[in-house]
């Protein structure tokens, strides 16, 4: 048996998935033996390869001088490891465009300064807010959180716990309003939907909170529940265990070990971003009705119906203030709902077709080739090309 040496919490839903994709990964194999190190005083020299959130210099010296196939999926500062991790870019430029299409026009971040993975998606996220010709305020960290972030935060996650509420509370009442608040992860979201509570901002109205990992224990608890990047754990874990395949089995690989960024799935959407931060007030209303209701095969006159008003008024103040229509948009709506679908499941286009509210599969595929140039099928092959 080959015996593979795993190092990552399981206290994190990321974890836990990140886990079981190393596993079914593991079940390919046939031959493969398991195991997980929390202890940083076991003996390594019995293991054949390692699959590490390596955490310090330390750990990442310790396992160099072992001269066997690594792959991080964290510290990323050793040369001759193999790397997988989840593509931050691509993160941030979903939470930027889940809040520029909800028309969203202040907008910050909150994460920890100085650790990797949220100053990438810090800068990524600024990079697309401004080049939408908006400005991003980003969250400055106390120095006293961030001497403790790889205990509390990533080995030891504690929900309850906000160590910087005061200072994260001044800096929510200081943004314009509304604001869409993309953060560094799950954790983060919650600890600012609490402080929100506390200091009386009201969420999404005032601000909009979307974190990462889609960690459904943390998302579910808060008031209101929050909105959260999906950044598919899964297949981090099977690409990490992929790659160490790779490494153990070719000279080539293992002396120029891969690096592989795997994109996320998608926003899921719960109530700490619906909204719409429009004029008149309704209009929000309207739009949030639309995105809810996709799967349904809502019409134009189911919105007006909902909303009480008529044809003329709701139609005018789409096309004053959103330069669309009520169909143009419910389409809309179809067509990033179909996307999705297609690039996160192997549904058949029939299904997809009634699950993002079309009539039927052959009006779903003319109306996805007008809207992408693409018809169904080559836009999933073109989106698991890129996975």
């Amino acid at each position: 048996m080959i015996k593979i040496g795993l190092a990552i919490e399981r206290s994190r839903a990321y974890g836990r998935l990140f886990c079981e994709g190393v596993a079914d990964y593991a079940q390919t194999k046939g031959n493969w033996s398991l195991e997980f190190i929390d202890d940083q005083d076991v003996e390594l020299e019995s293991y054949d390869g390692f699959i590490f959130r390596i955490m310090d210099d330390a750990t990442s010296e310790r396992l160099r001088k072992l001269n066997k196939p690594v792959v991080d999926v964290f510290f990323k500062k050793s040369r001759g490891f193999g790397i997988v991790d989840t593509d931050n870019v691509a993160i941030a430029q979903l939470a930027a465009r889940h809040f520029i299409t909800r028309k969203f026009e202040h907008f910050g971040f909150c994460g920890y300064d100085g650790i990797r993975f949220s100053d990438a998606r810090k800068t990524a996220f600024a990079h697309c807010i401004e080049l939408n010709r908006y400005r991003c305020d980003a969250y400055t960290t106390p120095t006293r959180v961030l001497e403790c972030f790889d205990r509390d935060v990533i080995s030891n996650e504690r929900v309850g716990e906000i160590p910087d509420a005061e200072e994260l509370g001044a800096w929510l009442e200081g943004l314009p309003r509304p604001c869409g608040v993309f953060c560094c992860h799950d954790l983060r979201a919650y600890h600012v939907a609490r402080v929100c509570r506390e200091r009386g901002l009201r969420i999404p109205e005032d601000i909009a909170v979307l974190g990462v990992d889609d960690d459904r224990l943390i998302c579910t608890f808060s008031t209101p529940m929050l909105s959260s990047i999906d950044p598919n754990a899964f297949m981090v874990g099977r690409q990490a265990a992929s790659v160490l395949d790779k490494m153990m089995s070719s000279d080539k690989a293992a002396a120029k070990p891969p690096t592989l960024l795997v994109p996320p799935k998608g926003v899921v959407t719960r109530p700490s971003t619906e909204t719409y931060p429009v004029n008149p007030p309704w209009l929000s209303n309207a739009l949030v009705f639309i995105r809810k209701q996709v799967s349904r095969k809502t019409s134009a006159a189911d919105v007006f119906r909902h909303l009480g008003l008529s044809h003329a008024i709701v139609e005018k103040a789409f096309r004053n203030v959103l330069h669309s229509s009520v169909q143009r948009e419910i389409m809309k709506c179809r067509i990033e709902e179909a996307e999705h679908l297609l690039k996160t499941t192997q549904l058949s286009v029939v299904r997809i077709a009634g699950l993002a509210g079309f009539a039927s599969a052959q009006y779903f595929c003319r109306c996805f080739s007008a809207a992408t140039g693409l018809s169904p099928q080559v836009y999933r092959e073109k989106s698991c090309s890129k996975n």
